[in-house]
């Protein structure tokens, strides 16, 4: 695990250490919007391709944020650096809602929180990162998140199939009062659950690498599943689950060459 720091300082109650906890409800807050600098730090080198921030308040076209990697602890070798990037896109023309939508009004607009995700061409051997998050007119007053995450990220060579099903699960319990009337008698946050099938892998790198990655975290750790990773659409987010595998997927040789396989993620 790494090892994580924040300048200026997070609120005492919620600190940076929060971005490394499961639990959605910690959240790493600022006392401020002023630039924050987060830092991590690993004891042995970690190869990094994907690095993303989750459940952030930072929805305006204005945020920006600056990912750099270093192949050493200290942050002085840089091996990658992003510049400040928009944390989120904005709202293709025909995408807008008039008289609503506000000037380069972002896909998360309308949402409650947002996340930003930087999927590298190439991977790196880093053993320290930094990330600038720069907000100064954000509503709230203050930058939040609740999970940061950096590792490898894998793409088969040929996409899901068609009829990957996307599952909102609300565990809101309903009655009905005498008078007819169906209430809420318990409510709870809806998640999401994504099932797909990968018919096309191949035996020799696709089906062994998810062999391997699936091995390595199974049900015990979170993943990122993104189906349309970098489209910066409505899409992009309703098809992109930070959760962990809720099956016990199997993966069949169909072909001499071909192996098969279908997968569930679930939200949380």
């Amino acid at each position: 695990m790494a090892t994580l720091t924040c300048a200026p300082t997070p609120l005492a109650e919620q600190p940076v250490t929060h971005l490394q906890d499961l639990r959605r409800q910690r959240m790493m807050r600022t006392v401020d919007t002023a630039d924050h600098v987060i830092t991590a730090t690993w004891s042995a080198p970690q190869r990094i391709s994907c690095i993303g921030l989750f459940g952030h308040n930072m929805r305006k076209s204005s945020a920006q944020w600056r990912v750099q990697l270093f192949s050493d602890s200290a942050w002085t070798t840089s091996v990658y650096d992003s510049g400040s990037i928009p944390m989120t896109v904005v709202k293709g023309f025909r995408a807008l809602t008039w008289r609503v939508d506000a000037w380069r009004a972002t896909i998360f607009s309308d949402r409650d929180s947002a996340f930003s995700v930087l999927w590298l061409d190439d991977s790196h051997a880093i053993q320290s990162l930094r990330i600038t998050l720069s907000d100064t007119t954000n509503p709230d007053g203050y930058l939040e998140a609740y999970r940061l995450l950096a590792g490898l990220h894998w793409q088969p060579t040929h996409g899901p199939a068609f009829g990957a099903s996307l599952q909102v699960d609300d565990p809101t319990e309903l009655t009905q009062t005498a008078g007819g009337t169906l209430a809420a008698v318990s409510r709870g946050a809806p998640t999401r659950r994504l099932s797909l099938e990968l018919r096309w892998m191949s035996r020799d790198a696709d089906a062994r690498r998810l062999i391997e990655m699936l091995s390595n975290q199974s049900k015990r750790k979170q993943m990122l599943l993104s189906l349309f990773p970098g489209a910066g659409s409505g899409e992009e987010i309703d098809y992109t689950i930070l959760g962990r595998i809720s099956d016990s997927p199997q993966i069949a040789i169909v072909h001499p060459q071909r192996a098969r396989a279908k997968l569930t993620f679930t939200e949380g």
